[in-house]
Order: structure tokens, then C-alpha cells, then sequence
């Protein structure tokens, strides 16, 4: 039925995102983590399987809160959007050490704004555009369009940590 069928893809992609969160924030494996769910009109669905949510998606049991609408959305807390408006947050502080995470990031940040500024350098360069294969200048642009996108994910993560 076509209703089961909703309630399972949004199950799935609910899952989905939690486990690539996981993989992002480099959390253990087998470590339990807290989300809190704000499911809508999709509260019963998700209610209906919470159990294989929790299970699926490595969270604790105790520490799932699933409700139709939060007052607030947590501060501090990896945002996910689900179909139908739902969304989910995964409080940072249950998925890494924030200080720890904060300056990784700010070094990965520093790191890629120095490959920034070199990949400009070059192509600012007229000597070396003029000069070189067409190609190993497009790998240079490339290059350059790859580390701003790696900047913009880089930031967007240092500001949920900083809330």
C-alpha cells in the first residue's frame, strides 16, 4: 500500500542521514548517539518505528525524542531534513569532542584556504596561463572550484559546532 511505502522511504532516508552524520563526525561505530525528532504529522509513522530507527540508526533508545513540532530547534545540533518536513537533530555533543572536532576543522579550514589562495596565484599568474597545456590549467580550475566547495562545507561545520 501506498502509505506503507511513504512511511518506509522516510524511515529509510531518516536512517540514511543519520548513518552519513555518523560517518562525517567519524563516530564509532557501535556508539549509541541522541536525535531528536520533529516529525510533523509523521509523529505515528515514526512512533510505529521507533525501535527500528533507534536500531538502524545507532541511536539510543533513551535518548530519541520524537515529537510533532519542538518549541526550539537545538542549538549546537547536526540539522537533517527528511521528506514531508521532517527533520532531525543530532546534538554535536553526543557525536564528538567539540573542542577537539573545532580545531580540526579550523585546521582543515586553514589548510584548504592556503590551497585557495596558491590555486589563484597560479591562475592569476599570466605566465603560467598563457603557457601551459590547456588541460593542466582546467586541473587548476578545477582544483580551485574544488577547495571553495570544501571551504563552504568546512565553514558550514565550524558554525553548527559554534551554534
Amino acid at each position: 500500500d501506498e502509505e506503507a511505502e511513504g512511511g518506509m522511504a522516510l524511515l529509510m532516508d531518516l536512517i540514511r542521514q543519520i548513518r552519513n552524520a555518523r560517518a562525517e563526525y567519524e563516530v564509532t561505530p557501535g556508539r549509541p548517539i541522541a536525535a531528536i525528532i520533529s516529525a510533523g504529522d509523521r509523529l505515528p509513522e515514526l512512533e510505529a518505528q521507533r525501535r527500528l530507527l533507534a536500531f538502524l540508526g545507532r541511536v539510543d533508545d533513551a535518548q530519541l525524542t520524537l515529537a510533532s513540532t519542538l518549541a526550539e530547534k537545538p542549538r549546537q545540533a547536526v540539522a537533517l531534513v527528511a521528506p514531508d518536513g521532517v527533520e532531525a537533530y543530532l546534538p554535536l555533543a553526543g557525536l564528538v569532542d567539540l573542542e577537539q572536532e573545532t580545531a580540526r576543522l579550523q585546521k582543515a579550514l586553514d589548510e584548504t584556504r592556503q590551497e585557495i589562495r596558491r590555486a589563484h596565484g597560479m591562475l592569476a599568474n599570466e605566465s603560467f596561463t598563457s603557457k601551459a597545456p590547456a588541460h593542466v590549467v582546467q586541473q587548476q580550475r578545477d582544483r580551485l572550484a574544488e577547495q571553495q566547495e570544501r571551504q563552504a562545507r568546512l565553514e558550514a561545520r565550524l558554525q553548527a559546532l559554534e551554534g
